[in-house]
């Protein structure tokens, strides 16, 4: 009766569920938490020492985002179990490629926000920066469709430069666009339900799209990866 219970579906889609739930939790509590208590403690604080307490958001997102995608592929692929153990095993694995990686993301995000910013205010005075305005904007989707592909590459690819890591969320972001394009909207809408449901952010926003990042992606990047093996 009981490995009835075990093997069932009903039960297989529950224990997963909790299994995102986790990830997620981990996530919540690594990349945010010391944020989340500052505001709270000073809800008055003024907005220059907000920005400092992200810093360990922008030091541990994307490693933890890695580590999170890599439980739920050894799941997948190689049916291992483990959660806590095996995430921070990961997020200790990726971390210096990951923190790296971050640093480079960051400055790109400012430079283009401020390059938004000034082509916005000045497309009135000409169409040049109207053209200016229209290329930002498309390095942003490009970033964006790239980057959905970037944790999978350094859970696939071990040992890489940083530089090649960037080089193949490209190649793979617009070999399959459509799939790509797809991973990119489940990024958006997540941060849309996200913004009206503090519970979904909390619970299984992120583990949430990582799981079809990985899901939708998984017999593409296998079959890469050992090829190059």
């Amino acid at each position: 009766m009981k490995s009835k219970i075990l093997n069932s579906k009903a039960y297989q889609v529950f224990d997963y569920i909790c299994r995102l739930i986790i990830l997620n939790l981990l996530l919540i509590i690594i990349s945010f938490s010391i944020f989340l208590l500052a505001i709270n403690i000073f809800p008055d604080m003024k907005d220059i020492y907000q920005m400092l307490f992200l810093i360990p958001t922008a030091i541990n997102l994307l490693p933890s985002i890695v580590a999170v995608a890599d439980v739920i592929r050894g799941y997948e692929i190689e049916k291992n179990t483990g959660v806590l153990k095996e995430f921070f095993t990961s997020f200790k694995k990726h971390f210096k490629k990951s923190f790296l990686l971050s640093v480079l993301l960051i400055i790109s995000a400012l430079l283009i926000s401020n390059s938004i910013t000034f082509f916005s205010n000045m497309k009135a005075e000409g169409s040049i920066y109207t053209i200016g305005l229209a290329l930002s904007l498309s390095i942003v989707v490009i970033l964006i469709i790239s980057l959905v592909h970037l944790p999978l590459t350094m859970i696939y690819f071990d040992d890489l430069k940083i530089s090649h890591y960037i080089k193949l969320s490209f190649i793979f972001g617009f070999k399959d666009f459509g799939l790509s394009l797809l991973l990119t909207i489940f990024v958006v809408l997540t941060i849309v339900i996200s913004s009206l449901s503090g519970l979904y952010l909390i619970l299984i926003a992120f583990s949430l799209v990582i799981y079809l990042d990985v899901k939708l992606t998984k017999n593409k990047y296998v079959k890469i990866s050992e090829r190059n093996k």
